[in-house]
C-alpha cells in the first residue's frame, strides 16, 4: 500500500522517498541502515517546521518497532502499544545518546503489527484502531542514567549483560 502524499526520511537517506510500509520497515531493520526514520506529508513550508500528521519509527532489533505518531501541531503525541495495560518498564532504551531509560515491553511492536499500523497511517493519515495508543507523558518509565558523564560507558557495560533486554539490539536483515 503506497500513499502518494507521504514520504519516508531517515538520517541515512539523501532525500525523502516514497516507500510502501513494508519497504519502510525493511529499510529500518536492515543492519547497514540507520534504525530510525519518519513518514510525513510531501509538502513542506520550511525544512525546520514539521508537517502534520507524521509518524516517527524506530527499529529496536529483538524488541520490535516503536511507532510514535504526531497527529497535529497542537495534539499530544502517542506511542502505539500492543496492550492497553502496560507492564513495568524492563526494556532499556538509549535516547539519542542523551539518557538511558527503561520502557514497558508493550511499546515495542512485532513486525506484523507495526506493518498493519503503518499501512493504516499511510492510507488514512490517522492512527490505527488495531492497537492501543499511549501518550508520551502517560507511560511508566525508569531513568537509569540522566545523561552527561558516564552515559556511554554505562550503556556499553549494560549491553554486555545478556539478561537485559535492549531496545537497540540490531539483527541482520
Amino acid at each position: 500500500m503506497r500513499s502518494r502524499d507521504l514520504l519516508f526520511s531517515s538520517p541515512d537517506v539523501d532525500e525523502p522517498r516514497r516507500l510502501s510500509a513494508a519497504q519502510v520497515l525493511a529499510h529500518l531493520s536492515a543492519a547497514s541502515n540507520w534504525p530510525e526514520g519518519a513518514v510525513s506529508p510531501l509538502t513542506t513550508r520550511h525544512p525546520a517546521i514539521a508537517e502534520y500528521p507524521f509518524m516517527s519509527l524506530q527499529f529496536h532489533g529483538a524488541a520490535g518497532f516503536s511507532l510514535h505518531i504526531f497527529p497535529s501541531e497542537k495534539s499530544s503525541s502517542l506511542f502505539a502499544a500492543t496492550k492497553s495495560r502496560l507492564s513495568a518498564p524492563t526494556v532499556y532504551v538509549c535516547l539519542g545518546g542523551q539518557v538511558i531509560e527503561k520502557w514497558p515491553r508493550e511499546l515495542f511492536l512485532p513486525h506484523e503489527t507495526a506493518l498493519a499500523v503503518l499501512e493504516q497511517f499511510m492510507a488514512t493519515r490517522r492512527r490505527s484502531s488495531s492497537c492501543t495508543w499511549v501518550r508520551l507523558d502517560r507511560f511508566p518509565r525508569v531513568t537509569v542514567h540522566a545523561g552527561g558523564r558516564g552515559l556511554i560507558p554505562l550503556w556499553k557495560k549494560l549491553k554486555l549483560k545478556a539478561e537485559f533486554p535492549f531496545a537497540t539490539e540490531r539483527t541482520a536483515g
